[in-house]
């Protein structure tokens, strides 16, 4: 089952099962794809550690799976979407180049609004 989020509050855990997340700024750019078995508490550590979060703006759930089909899934999202901030095999300075990118651009848009 896959869900759509503005609320950022991620879901319980259910015994077993494992949960792919994708996180999105208010303009539909990935910032992250993962998987856990706890999205909750997973989220709480984003907030913690994560320089992208204040800017997370939507959560997309695909919950249910098996921990082999999580990583499997989570693999092909990230090949697919492109996400900012995950760290991709063999693709390290791309990713670099990509979050200086995106926080210029995240300044550049604060100081629009501000004029």
């Amino acid at each position: 089952m896959s869900t759509f989020r503005s609320d950022m509050a991620g879901t319980s855990p259910t015994t077993g099962e494992v949960t792919v997340y994708s996180i999105t700024d208010a303009a539909g750019r990935t910032l992250y794809i993962g998987q856990t078995n706890d999205v909750a508490r997973r989220l709480t550590e984003h907030e913690k550690n994560s320089v992208w979060w204040p800017d997370a703006a939507g959560l997309y759930e695909s919950a249910g799976h098996t921990r082999a089909e999580a990583v499997d899934l989570e693999r092909h999202l990230i090949k697919m979407c492109h996400p900012l901030f995950n760290i991709h095999h063999g693709h390290a300075i791309a990713a670099r180049q990509l979050r200086a990118i995106y926080a210029v651009s995240a300044v550049i848009a604060r100081l629009e609004e501000a004029s």
